[in-house]
Protein backbone atom coordinates (compact mmCIF):
# COMPACT_ATOMS: atom_id res chain seq x y z
CA UNK A 1 0.00 0.00 0.00
CA UNK A 2 1.13 3.43 -1.16
CA UNK A 3 1.46 5.94 1.71
CA UNK A 4 0.52 9.24 0.38
CA UNK A 5 2.75 12.47 1.84
CA UNK A 6 -0.35 14.63 1.55
CA UNK A 7 -2.12 14.24 4.80
CA UNK A 8 -5.82 14.69 3.13
CA UNK A 9 -4.99 11.48 1.51
CA UNK A 10 -3.02 9.34 3.83
CA UNK A 11 -4.61 6.53 5.36
CA UNK A 12 -2.42 7.28 8.70
CA UNK A 13 -2.95 11.14 9.20
CA UNK A 14 -2.26 10.77 12.80
CA UNK A 15 1.30 8.86 12.70
CA UNK A 16 1.92 11.74 9.95
CA UNK A 17 1.36 14.10 12.00
CA UNK A 18 3.37 12.45 14.79
CA UNK A 19 6.26 11.78 12.47
CA UNK A 20 5.91 15.34 10.78
CA UNK A 21 5.91 16.82 14.55
CA UNK A 22 9.80 14.74 15.75
CA UNK A 23 11.49 16.66 12.81
CA UNK A 24 10.37 20.18 14.38
CA UNK A 25 13.46 21.73 15.89
CA UNK A 26 11.55 20.72 19.17
CA UNK A 27 11.26 17.31 19.11
CA UNK A 28 14.51 16.10 16.79
CA UNK A 29 16.20 15.78 19.51
CA UNK A 30 13.91 12.35 20.09
CA UNK A 31 14.18 11.71 16.80
CA UNK A 32 17.54 11.99 15.61
CA UNK A 33 18.69 8.05 16.63
CA UNK A 34 16.26 7.48 13.47
CA UNK A 35 18.06 8.86 11.44
CA UNK A 36 21.47 8.06 12.48
CA UNK A 37 20.87 4.63 10.14
CA UNK A 38 21.12 6.44 6.51
CA UNK A 39 24.18 4.68 4.74
CA UNK A 40 22.44 1.44 4.31
CA UNK A 41 18.59 1.55 5.00
CA UNK A 42 17.25 -1.54 5.19
CA UNK A 43 13.46 -1.82 6.13
CA UNK A 44 14.48 -2.66 9.67
CA UNK A 45 15.76 0.76 10.12
CA UNK A 46 12.41 2.19 10.43
CA UNK A 47 12.37 0.26 14.02
CA UNK A 48 15.40 2.29 15.36
CA UNK A 49 13.74 4.58 17.83
CA UNK A 50 14.74 6.17 21.00
CA UNK A 51 12.99 5.35 24.04
CA UNK A 52 11.78 9.03 24.61
CA UNK A 53 9.92 8.45 20.63
CA UNK A 54 9.09 5.29 21.72
CA UNK A 55 7.24 6.65 24.81
CA UNK A 56 5.89 9.67 22.94
CA UNK A 57 5.14 8.29 19.41
CA UNK A 58 4.18 4.47 20.21
CA UNK A 59 3.14 4.52 23.49
CA UNK A 60 1.18 7.51 24.01
CA UNK A 61 -1.89 7.23 21.71
CA UNK A 62 -2.89 4.07 23.70
CA UNK A 63 -2.32 5.79 27.27
CA UNK A 64 -4.64 8.94 26.03
CA UNK A 65 -6.80 6.36 24.20
CA UNK A 66 -7.21 4.68 27.12
CA UNK A 67 -8.28 7.30 29.31
CA UNK A 68 -10.47 9.01 26.70
CA UNK A 69 -12.55 5.86 26.03
CA UNK A 70 -11.82 3.72 29.20
CA UNK A 71 -12.07 0.48 26.95
CA UNK A 72 -12.98 -2.97 28.95
CA UNK A 73 -9.53 -4.82 29.87
CA UNK A 74 -9.91 -7.46 27.13
CA UNK A 75 -10.33 -4.50 24.40
CA UNK A 76 -7.17 -2.65 25.37
CA UNK A 77 -5.61 -6.00 24.89
CA UNK A 78 -6.89 -6.94 22.30
CA UNK A 79 -6.16 -2.85 20.36
CA UNK A 80 -2.66 -3.44 22.19
CA UNK A 81 -2.12 -6.77 20.67
CA UNK A 82 -3.62 -6.63 17.30
CA UNK A 83 -1.90 -3.08 16.52
CA UNK A 84 -2.20 -2.98 12.43
CA UNK A 85 0.64 -0.59 11.46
Amino acid sequence: MRVSRNPKFDPKPGYYCAHRWMHTRTMYWAHRFHHRFNVVVVPVSANAVSLAEYIIAYMLPFVVGAAFLRPDRLSLFAAVGLRVS
